[in-house]
């Protein structure tokens, strides 16, 4: 995933603390979807174009990465998979879901978040391509850094993750022959 933060401003990393949760709250507000997707699009091409990317791509992402991991298969059919971690702003995303024609993994964060409404679960899931994966941690859980992080929780969508990148990407091992 591409720097998507990059036009917003230089050195946007912040210490996980209240006061810089709201400074980058307030600039994730400005973010623009439209190019966080053509950017992610552009890098997608880039890594398309090297020698040893010959079997495919994948999108990986979490908050605010994990919108753009939804948006970007919605209307690019070049990739191989998605993953979406606990995916920023997720009720107004159904409708990008139905575009997905890639396997796809949504893994949400149902305490603490808007995704606990059955509805949205429902819509989320109404593509056989997307698979939601509901985890009882809040947003954040995949993070070590953040307050959230729920190792459980981490590791769970780590090895679901795992198992959609390797079905799709490789490689693929006979276990049982090895």
């Amino acid at each position: 995933m591409p720097a998507l933060y990059a036009h917003l401003g230089n050195a946007l990393a912040f210490d996980f603390d209240p006061e810089n949760s709201q400074r980058a709250r307030a600039i994730s507000e400005r973010f623009d979807d439209e190019r966080g997707v053509r950017d992610a699009g552009l890098a997608l091409s880039a890594l398309l174009a090297l020698p040893e990317c010959s079997g495919g791509a994948g999108v990986v992402g979490q908050g605010l990465g994990g919108r753009i991991a939804l948006l970007l298969p919605a209307g690019d059919a070049r990739l191989a998979c998605a993953v979406a971690s606990y995916p920023r702003d997720v009720k107004d995303l159904h409708q990008a879901t139905r575009r997905i024609a890639c396997p796809s993994v949504i893994h949400l964060a149902i305490s603490g978040d808007a995704a606990a409404d059955g509805t949205l679960l429902q819509a989320l899931s109404g593509n056989s391509q997307v698979t939601v994966q509901a985890c009882t941690a809040g947003p954040g859980f995949d993070n070590a850094n953040l307050p959230g992080y729920d190792r459980s929780a981490h590791w769970l969508a780590k090895t679901r993750t795992l198992a959609l990148l390797r079905a799709q990407l490789g490689p693929v091992y006979d276990l049982a022959r090895l």
